[in-house]
């Protein structure tokens, strides 16, 4: 088998080959990404600042993974009828989705989609183009990084 991901990311393949023993196939739980539903959940977390309109980045989110997502959606609704009832697989939801955290840094806007493991990269790459593109349209949606406060006594401001 060709190893996918560890080095390289977005489970594509390292170049390198795996040996599995027969041993292990009978012992181990082996995941198989071409069986049954050939389509997986991919999320992409999109971290934007507090001061933000969160509600309008979630809408240009939500909007984004919609319209380039919808071709996969639409395939894996397809190949989901055709393999119900070879396979338990049942997503009451197969629709993109943006879900809604708060973390100490920020908002966390995290896009979930069903993709293809294959196209796993070029969708990232894609939702995220758009969302480099959409954002810099908007002065009020800025993306948030850690950051830590300063302070050199009681009477001074903090520092960033």
């Amino acid at each position: 088998m060709l190893k996918v991901g560890n080095r390289v990311d977005a489970d594509q393949s390292t170049g390198r080959i795996v040996h599995v023993p027969n041993g292990l196939v009978f012992n181990q739980i082996i995941s198989n990404y071409s069986k049954g539903l050939p389509f997986l959940w991919n999320e992409i977390p999109v971290l934007v600042t507090f001061d933000i309109d969160w509600q309008k980045a979630k809408e240009i989110l939500s909007e984004i993974v919609l319209k380039n997502m919808k071709d996969q959606r639409q395939k894996a609704e397809q190949k989901l009828k055709q393999e119900q009832y070879k396979y338990p697989i049942h997503y009451s939801n197969p629709e993109p989705v943006v879900y809604t955290v708060v973390k100490n840094s920020g908002i966390m806007l995290t896009m979930r989609y069903l993709c293809e493991p294959r196209d796993r990269r070029n969708s990232e790459q894609e939702l995220w183009e758009e969302t480099l593109h959409q954002f810099a349209l908007h002065d009020n949606i800025d993306f948030a990084y850690p950051t830590h406060r300063v302070y050199r006594s009681e009477g001074d401001s903090p520092k960033i």
